[in-house]
């Protein structure tokens, strides 16, 4: 017999090693018939329905798989499938009421009836290959021609698990047959050059990973824990997940594997560092079994305080946990496939049955769990005390199917309806000729596609005329009447996977189903948060939902209101390594710890965040300033002595008022000059210093009020001369009265000097003033400016001197011709007491050295207003000491006592 197996292989180096494992297989099975032997093979029975297209199934009935020991004495027992579970069976129904669903549609596939040939896997990889190949080559073709004729095997829908879907992809792939698993999440399968057939209707875990890694910062929890099953896979899914939480910022406080066979004491240590982390969230990447004794030794421990975000793999089935573990499970959140409504699967869930459904291989396993009943005559009759009774078959499930159906989660059982619609689209593209180009199989048709759809159906005429000989590995030739047209069609198998690749279709809630390049449908999860009433009852609601179709800020949508936590919690509970920093502080790391773990410290001066979790502070604009909190920057103020404040007020005021009682006093002086008292002593001098004194007063004006260009030109110049003035005028008052008093003697020098020493005095000294400043004016003037360095809250408007060795030399001539004075001054203290004016000038000398000596120590440590301010109050000291000791005494006699102010007075005091 020759078998020959035509496979479309692009890339004979890559196929090759795959090829020779068929090619031995059919060595070995030529060998057998021509030595009249082969190896006796264990039979898998299947659920089965014909059709002239016909898609096989192979996914998970039972959890497990049971090969007795084996002694080789005798022949060994055929492996039993155990433990049955619904919601897997489930899964197939969806895919037998898809079909049916499809082929009661006479607008898509019309004139072809679909079948199914469903195996169960039982989570063994050998029976899931077994299975394949029964379905690539049934048990006739090894003793006549292959069943892939009629009826035409369009591909396999399956498995739901990852370990089993690789080993069907890798029988598959050479021979180009397509394969839509519904439930395997391993990122590898999306590699086209292992499994270049292989497509799914889930996304792969990488997704996963960013999904709950993008729902972790949607929250806000920075700082979760991990646990994953032990195993190769477990361990680098955690590893993963850790490196995606890690990329969103956030970080993993323990990253710990868990199994369900492990010690006592090793689960003891799991739950230590769950229980002493203070991650608030756990994530639990395993399934369910897994996690279940630390949820027990947790229960028992009456513990609480964990939030837990599960995993696609991790399944809550009320009847595995105790009803303390079920209440630790309470408020947790986490993923869970995108379905939709199905609205009459429960209705036809509702309608199946062991005498209706007699080819249902597995509706009896099923009929046994659902009514506790058993398959045997010799069964005990029905009682109601709970017994195990005989399965009569024709129980009513009634409202038992929501609850045994689980119907509120129909994540998997929508993936796999889902698939098998994929093929029916894809088959109905390539019997009509539709471009797989053209992702449009919703343009087909007058009414619906699927019920739900209504658009036109476009026919188009295939030139192609296919052979009868088995080699050409077509479906079939034929041609029936469509619409009115005559259609003759026939494809190879392995177009159905480039029409696959091509397929588009919305679900009834308009999501597109397309696969990617990768063979994935786009991925959509929906977010579910357990909620545990208080009459024990429980259920999923959604809550969110994650598309990876939408950008990155808004693939995240919560609806937090909704959502239930640990009974712990009121609120949103914050799982995080520190709290976070608010505006005004920034983040500092602590050494030996995750980037999660830091300190929250003030921004430096002059800095602020506005953002909570800053890393760095921003510092101000120079003309701005932090705000008490360090979180905004206001406009600094500007700082200058002004007229509006008190201080800008009293000083501009006593300038003013002493100005006027000089101006009172030179006015008594002028009109009182004919008297001793004025004349005494050159009264000539007198006016001099009286009209500096009130330039003295009046230039205070000019450190008040907001600085200007002109005024810091002359305020300083103004000072230092009329002071160099009224300085000078009191050394040539001096010198006057010693020369009065040495020209009484005989022989004297003075007698060939006269009076007239005390104008060239009076002319020289301010001269050398004036020089000064004209230098200092011409070659670095003063100038306004604003100070925004020495206060940092205060921009102060300030006159910038130009160069301090100017202005300190003004000062210093100032306090030469001062101490000149002073001095010339003491030494005509004691002259006779008609000419007392020499105490006088020696008191006001003293005075005004002492203030300005005192200025300079203030005028150092000041700045801002506060320098301005000691500058006036020194000017207005200094000259009122003058003024007053100097003229008070005069002015207190003219006005009264005149019978002083006479010349016999004045005579007989001599």
């Amino acid at each position: 017999m020759s078998l020959v197996v035509h496979c479309h292989v692009s890339d004979l180096q890559m196929m090759i090693s795959k090829i020779l494992v068929f090619l031995a297989l059919i060595v070995v099975v030529q060998e057998s018939a021509q030595n009249r032997c082969h190896l006796e093979k264990e039979s898998i029975k299947s659920f089965s329905s014909r059709g002239d297209i016909v898609l096989g199934v192979i996914t998970l009935i039972h959890s497990t798989i049971n090969q007795k020991y084996e002694t080789f004495s005798e022949k060994p027992e055929a492996a039993t499938c155990e433990d049955f579970l619904i919601r897997y069976y489930r899964d197939v129904l969806a895919v037998v009421f898809a079909i049916e669903e499809i082929n009661a549609n006479v607008h898509l596939l019309p004139n072809f009836t679909l079948g199914f040939n469903i195996f169960d896997s039982c989570v063994s990889e050998a029976r899931a290959l077994q299975a394949a190949l029964m379905l690539l080559w049934p048990e006739s073709s090894y003793e006549s021609s292959p069943r892939w004729k009629a009826p035409f095997l369009a591909g396999i829908v399956g498995d739901s698990m990852s370990t089993l879907s690789i080993p069907i992809a890798r029988i598959l792939g050479p021979c180009h047959y397509p394969q839509i698993s519904f439930g395997a999440f391993d990122p590898d399968l999306g590699d086209r050059h292992q499994f270049p057939t292989f497509l799914r209707t889930v996304p792969n875990e990488n997704i996963q990973n960013k999904a709950i890694s993008q729902l972790l910062k949607h929250l806000g929890w920075t700082w979760v824990g991990i646990l994953t099953r032990d195993d190769d896979l477990g361990a680098l899914d955690g590893q993963n997940l850790k490196e995606e939480i890690s990329r969103n910022q956030g970080c993993v406080a323990f990253l710990e594997k868990i199994h369900y066979r492990y010690s006592m004491e090793r689960i003891r240590k799991i739950y230590d560092i769950v229980m002493n982390s203070t991650a608030i969230a756990v994530v639990v990447y395993s399934e369910e079994m897994h996690v279940k004794p630390l949820l027990d030794m947790m229960a028992e421990a009456r513990t609480k305080g964990k939030i837990w975000i599960y995993t696609l793999s991790f399944t809550f089935i009320p009847v595995m946990f105790s009803e303390g573990t079920s209440k630790l499970l309470n408020g947790s959140i986490g993923l869970v496939l995108h379905s939709e409504p199905l609205p009459q699967f429960d209705g036809y869930l509702r309608n199946i049955n062991p005498n209706k459904n007699p080819e249902d291989i597995y509706i009896k396993d099923f009929w046994k769990v659902a009514f506790n009943c058993i398959w045997s005559s010799n069964a005990p009759p029905a009682n109601d005390t709970g017994d195990v009774v005989n399965c009569g078959g024709d129980e009513d499930l009634g409202d038992k199917v929501e609850l045994l159906f689980e119907l509120g989660d129909l994540s998997y059982t929508f993936q796999a309806y889902i698939a098998v619609y994929a093929f029916a689209y894809a088959l109905h593209n390539l019997l009509y000729c539709v471009s797989p180009a053209q992702r449009s199989a919703t343009t087909c048709g007058e009414e619906a596609l699927l019920p739900w759809q209504a658009d036109t159906l476009e026919i188009y005429d295939c030139d192609a005329t296919f052979s009868e000989d088995l080699n050409t590995q077509s479906f079939i030739t034929d041609s029936w009447k469509y619409g009115g047209r005559n259609v003759t069609t026939g494809f190879y198998f392995f177009q159905v996977y480039r029409y696959l690749m091509g397929v588009s279709f919305t679900t009834r809630s308009g999501d597109e189903i397309f696969f990617n390049d990768i063979g994935e449908v786009p991925a959509t999860f929906d977010i579910m948060n357990l909620q545990i009433l208080s009459n024990k009852e429980y259920r999923l609601v959604k809550v969110g939902r994650y598309d990876s179709r939408a950008a990155t800020s808004e693939q995240i949508s919560l609806d937090i209101g909704t959502v239930i936590w640990n009974q712990e919690y009121k609120e949103v509970p914050h799982s995080v390594c520190s709290e976070s920093c608010k505006p005004g502080k920034r983040k500092v790391s602590v050494q030996g710890l995750p980037i999660c773990c830091f300190q929250c410290v003030p921004c430096s001066l002059g800095e602020i965040s506005n953002e909570t979790d800053a890393a760095v502070c921003m510092k101000c604009p120079e003309d701005m300033w932090p705000n008490e909190k360090q979180d905004i920057c206001l406009m600094k103020v500007v700082q200058f002595l002004s007229y509006e404040e008190m201080m800008g007020v009293s000083l501009s005021a006593a300038s003013i008022t002493f100005s006027i009682k000089t101006l009172t006093i030179l006015c008594i002086f002028r009109k009182f000059s004919e008297t001793p008292v004025v004349k005494a002593n050159n009264r000539s001098l007198s006016y001099v210093i009286l009209v500096g004194l009130i330039v003295c007063f009046l230039s205070a004006l000019f450190f008040i009020g907001y600085p200007s260009g002109v005024i810091c030109l002359l305020r300083q110049v103004v000072f230092g001369v009329s002071f160099s003035v009224v300085v000078s005028g009191m050394l040539a008052k001096t010198i006057t009265v010693i020369l009065i008093f040495q020209s009484t003697k005989s022989n004297a020098i003075s007698k060939h000097f006269d009076s007239r020493i005390s104008h060239v005095v009076m002319f020289i000294c301010p001269l050398f003033q004036v020089g000064i400043c004209i230098v200092w004016l011409g070659t670095v003037p003063p100038y306004a400016e604003l100070n925004m360095t020495s206060k940092p809250d205060t921009i102060i408007a300030q006159c910038n001197e130009g160069s301090n060795l100017f202005f300190y030399c003004m000062l210093g001539y100032m306090g030469l011709l001062a101490t000149v004075s002073f001095i010339v001054a003491f030494l005509s203290r004691k002259l006779p007491d008609s000419f007392s004016e020499g105490q006088y000038i020696t008191f006001s000398m003293f005075v005004f050295l002492s203030v300005w000596i005192c200025f300079i120590p203030a005028y150092l440590s000041a700045e801002g207003k506060d320098l301005v301010t000691v500058e006036v109050f020194a000017i207005m000291a200094s000259s009122a000491g003058l003024l007053g000791c100097l003229f008070f005494p005069k002015c207190y006699i003219i006005l009264f006592r005149p019978e002083m102010n006479t010349k016999q007075y004045v005579r007989g005091k001599q």
